[in-house]
């Protein structure tokens, strides 16, 4: 194939994706709403802060809530990863809709899931076409769907975005070639930036991988190890800003975490109900049709599936097994698995690696067939029907949606679940604000959550009584602005605004002024009688900044290496 010709089948291959992407939103961009469920409004502040912070000069690396979320300066930016949310931002400062600029964020990531699924097959030495239908078999794969549209799970929908490249890093690192060692540590550091808990479902399948290679592999077993570590430890320094934080503010504070335990056995899936909500193909089912059929294919033409299809598909059995009921989850309350909440994550495995098996059986069968239009319409009707699939579930909920669920109002927004709302263009700036039937408090200061009512109506406390409620103005420049009227000068005021250390510079009318952990776990100053205006500034620690510097010569170095291997790649070629 001459060069042209290979960059007109690549633009018509990634022009494809770009349409498929349209196609998974297209339900939803033109009701121009936002079907809410899940953790949507957490996952629209986070979103909202970052928009705020790049319009409003605010360091988002060390970016405190003040913008959203009520403006109580929460720590939810620094425990969970926010890198990638920033396409979303930039969306969200670009389009004058938040709802189109939403569906935006989703498009652009819906493509870089086909683009890397895609690629990343490629890598395993599959042809273009069972490469193509990998990347739609996944990229349109129930769970993933379910994430994206009823769960709202921003932070595991975009890390399956690159699983598929950690894990083809690992195994050519494990089984073949290790020259592309580097994909692994590109994969597993955006996975970092996206959810640690996908990365240590990923990991954890790396770990079984590894155990195969040193059953089942003997050639360079030591060089394999080596690079696979190498490339691991660089993937943690490349994503190490982000995991300084997570580990010093989730680790190191003393901060109201999400539950584990309780959720780990009451979330399992029963089989029974697992099997018939995937036949219903409901969007509010875990798995759907797709899957089945695919299965179904698997266990038809399993002798003639390579070994590596093989091991992917009953890995995906034991990862499917692993989100039921079946394994006593009571039983493991306590032990280190609790870490992931939910034993259906596990279906974040299950699904990437049975699309992997699917693809092959799915070109084996296309292989069969030897009239040469007739192959190429069954390989249509394939991607086709994997669409259809996965798009009729998205339609029929919002229909649904549609006539059951109420549009946001002032009056009803808070008499249910922050998010089980319909969203239009105006009443999206609701979700800026905290509902007082529902308050977020993860990685608050666990003296601050029996507080919560009155740190969310903003209130400010002299004495441990009302004194009046706090005005936000503005956050800018790094600084959080406020005003309020004392009845009462030179007097402690508490502040709804969290404690999270002694990292703040406060000043108050244009002084610096000193400050101090209130008994609600929130900041507490000396006010003036009248009104005033209070200033809160984070100091950002050179920990942090040193952390940034590394990862960020990291990735120079990186990218370098990568540009030079594919030059030196090219010349020999």
């Amino acid at each position: 194939m001459t060069v042209e010709k290979k960059v007109v089948k690549n633009l018509i291959i990634n022009l494809v994706f770009v349409l498929l992407s349209l196609i998974m939103v297209s339900v939803f961009v033109l009701s121009k709403k936002i079907y809410g469920g899940g953790d949507l409004v957490f996952h629209i502040n986070r979103i909202d802060e970052l928009a705020n912070a790049l319009k409003n000069n605010n360091n988002i690396i060390d970016l405190f809530s003040f913008a959203t979320f009520n403006n109580i300066g929460n720590a939810v930016q620094q425990c969970y990863p926010n890198f990638t949310l920033i396409p979303f931002a930039i969306f969200k400062l670009l389009f004058s809709s938040p709802i189109i600029a939403y569906y935006a964020g989703i498009v652009f990531y819906s493509y870089i899931t086909f683009a890397i699924a895609y690629y990343s097959c490629l890598k395993m030495d599959s042809g273009a076409r069972q490469a193509f239908i990998f990347a739609v078999l996944y990229a349109f794969s129930h769970y993933r769907l379910i994430n994206i549209f009823r769960r709202f799970a921003m932070g595991e929908w975009i890390a399956m975005s690159f699983i598929p490249l950690a894990l083809v890093g690992a195994y050519l690192i494990l089984f073949r070639s290790q020259s592309r060692w580097y994909l692994l540590s590109i994969g597993l550091t955006l996975i970092i930036y996206s959810h640690v808990l996908s990365l240590l479902l990923v990991v954890g399948l790396i770990i079984i991988m590894a155990v195969c290679a040193l059953l089942f592999r003997s050639d360079h077993i030591v060089k394999r190890f080596a690079l696979l570590i190498g490339a691991s430890f660089l993937s943690l320094i490349l994503g190490s800003v982000e995991m300084y934080q997570i580990f010093m503010y989730v680790h190191g504070g003393n901060l109201y975490l999400p539950a584990g335990q309780a959720t780990l056995s009451s979330s399992a899936l029963p089989v029974k109900s697992l099997l018939a909500n995937a036949f219903s193909n409901e969007i509010a089912s875990y798995t759907g049709l797709e899957a089945i059929i695919t299965f179904i294919l698997v266990l038809l033409f399993w002798r003639k599936l390579s070994y590596v299809s093989k091991s992917a598909s009953f890995l995906s059995v034991l990862f499917l097994i692993l989100s039921t009921t079946i394994i006593p989850w009571n039983l493991l309350a306590t032990t280190p698995l609790e870490t992931i909440q939910f034993p259906w994550r596990f279906l974040t495995l299950f699904s990437v690696l049975l699309a992997f098996a699917g693809a092959e059986v799915l070109e084996n069968l296309l292989n069969m067939i030897t009239h040469h239009y007739l192959e190429k319409l069954t390989f249509i009707g394939v991607i086709a029907s994997t669409v259809a699939l996965g798009v009729y579930p998205l339609y029929r909920w919002q229909e649904s949606a549609r006539q059951n669920t109420q549009a946001a109002t002032a009056v009803n927004y808070d008499s249910v679940w922050p998010g089980s709302h319909i969203f239009n263009k105006s009443s999206y700036k609701m979700m800026s604000h905290n509902s007082t039937s529902f308050i977020y408090v993860d990685y608050w200061p666990t003296a601050s959550v029996k507080n919560r009512d009155s740190i969310n109506k903003k209130e400010v406390l002299l004495n441990g009584h009302q004194s009046g409620t706090i005005s936000f103005l503005s956050y800018k420049d790094n600084i959080a602005s406020f005003s309020f009227k004392a009845n009462k000068g030179d007097a402690v005021y508490d502040l709804p605004v969290l404690f999270y250390g002694k990292r703040y510079k406060i000043t108050v009318n244009g002084k610096a002024t000193a400050y101090s952990k209130s008994q609600r776990s929130t900041i507490q100053v000396v006010l003036r009688k009248g009104l005033n205006k209070i200033e809160v500034k984070r100091l950002t620690s050179k920990k942090l900044l040193a952390f940034e510097i590394i990862s960020l010569l990291s990735w120079i170095i990186l990218i370098v290496y990568v540009f030079k291997d594919r030059a030196k790649r090219k010349n020999e070629n």
